[in-house]
């Protein structure tokens, strides 16, 4: 993994924290966080890939603790999507 740019660095967490939010809403909408295959929210985010990135960075031991804590407090959230 290589070192981001400052502005990068900043663009990528903008990009995490809209994530978090999104997934919050479609946990308060649905009850949980698995979403269908290719799920594109209300504003266009692709927040099924961003579920599936997050979950396979957990996985492979590349998403840091501040994240994995703000998403272990998305209610409904699972590390692996049910079957």
């Amino acid at each position: 993994m290589g070192h981001l740019s400052a502005a990068d660095a900043e663009a990528e967490a903008a990009e995490f924290e809209r994530g978090v939010r999104a997934i919050r809403a479609y946990a308060a909408g649905h009850g949980d966080t698995d979403l269908p295959h290719g799920y594109v929210d209300e504003s266009g985010f692709p927040l099924a890939v961003w579920v599936a990135v997050q979950r396979e960075a957990h996985l492979e031991q590349r998403l840091g603790d501040a994240r994995r804590s703000a998403l272990d407090r998305v209610p409904g959230w699972r590390w692996a999507p049910e079957d």
